[in-house]
């Protein structure tokens, strides 16, 4: 989704893609399953870009989720020499999905800010209310804690191999009051963490086949190996194509 919401040339896109599994930053949204995946984007030459994408889940029907759909926008310029610089906003929501009786629905924001210096890329995302939980964590705690607070880094860095393969490392690291406070409201250390991955890609045609590793490291107390939000090493294969 961050690819695609800063497009590259002017004018309208879209790009689908089929994956054995959704991940995010390390945590399948999918329980490990299919999801099939769509993006439609409009990109000025000004820099200046929208879109939306969406997805299947899968929390294991923990709050009545069947999709998610991001909106998001932003701008994006890239300088003689190969430096970059974005800035974008996204909003996260789940129609029809619920916390519980109560609560708000789990739809929230989030912005970032990023540099790139030719293949290398680095982003800090911040949201003041990951995944609309303030109100969870005050219902638990009795109101004792009532922050969600997140933000996520992460830094990118491809590189071409023989046979037009590129190969793409990527590091991050999700931290805040968010991760801190479900240890607090849990009894336990907190839960921000760690997400490492190494990919590759060759297009074919109009399609792109892309296989991945993905390695988060997550403190044991935290470890979910199958069903919703599993967070277990595993290789992820997708295919996409994008229509211009």
């Amino acid at each position: 989704m961050a690819a695609t919401g800063a497009a590259q040339a002017a004018g309208l896109s879209s790009t689908w893609t089929i994956t054995n599994d959704y991940d995010f930053r390390g945590i399948t949204q999918t329980s490990h399953e299919a999801a099939l995946q769509g993006s439609l984007d409009y990109a000025w030459d000004s820099g200046f870009s929208v879109g939306a994408w969406i997805s299947n889940l899968n929390f294991d029907n923990c709050c009545d989720e069947k999709v998610e759909l991001d909106l998001y926008g932003g701008y994006s310029k890239t300088f003689e020499g190969g430096i970059g610089v974005t800035v974008n906003g996204v909003y996260y929501t789940y129609p029809g999905a619920s916390l519980g009786t109560g609560l708000p629905n789990p739809n929230y924001w989030e912005v970032n800010v990023g540099a790139s210096y030719q293949n290398f890329s680095i982003k800090y995302w911040y949201s003041g209310d990951f995944g609309h939980y303030e109100d969870v964590f005050k219902l638990i705690s009795g109101g004792a804690v009532d922050s969600a607070k997140a933000y996520y880094v992460d830094a990118n860095y491809s590189f071409g191999l023989p046979k037009d393969i590129t190969m793409a490392l990527h590091a991050g690291f999700s931290g805040g009051d968010y991760w801190d406070n479900i240890g607090v409201v849990g009894g336990g250390p907190s839960a921000k963490y760690e997400d490492y991955s190494v990919g590759f890609s060759k297009t074919f045609g109009d399609y792109t086949v892309s296989a991945k590793y993905v390695y988060p490291k997550v403190d044991d107390a935290y470890k979910v190996t199958e069903h919703a939000f599993a967070n277990n090493p595993r290789a992820i294969i997708s295919v996409a194509t994008t229509f211009q």
